[in-house]
């Protein structure tokens, strides 16, 4: 009887250590498919990002390029305003004058 007690004993460590080898191949099969779907959902998410970036900096030129040219057309009608300005060199040198030598 003992001798069977025995047997039961080393088949039930067996059956543990059979056991613990399949929860080690569970948990590394297990961590190569995490590691595969992280490095997917990076690459997913790192191409999403590019397009979104590169669509944002394509607007944001854009809209610097708009500024700049109706900035420059904003200036440049200052500038023939001035330059078709009448000048009143008369009325300004007389103000000058008050202005300076008071």
């Amino acid at each position: 009887m003992r001798e069977n007690e025995v047997d039961v004993m080393k088949h039930l460590l067996d059956v543990e250590a059979h056991a613990s080898v399949i929860v080690e191949d569970a948990q590394t099969e297990s961590q190569k498919k995490i590691a595969s779907a992280k490095s997917k959902a990076d690459e997913d998410f790192n191409s999403k990002c590019s397009a979104v970036d590169k669509d944002l900096e394509s607007d944001c030129n854009s809209k610097i390029k708009s500024a700049d040219d109706e900035h420059s057309t904003l200036i440049q009608n200052f500038q023939n305003q001035i330059i078709k300005s009448e000048k009143d060199t008369l009325s300004f040198n007389s103000f000058m004058d008050k202005v300076l030598f008071k």
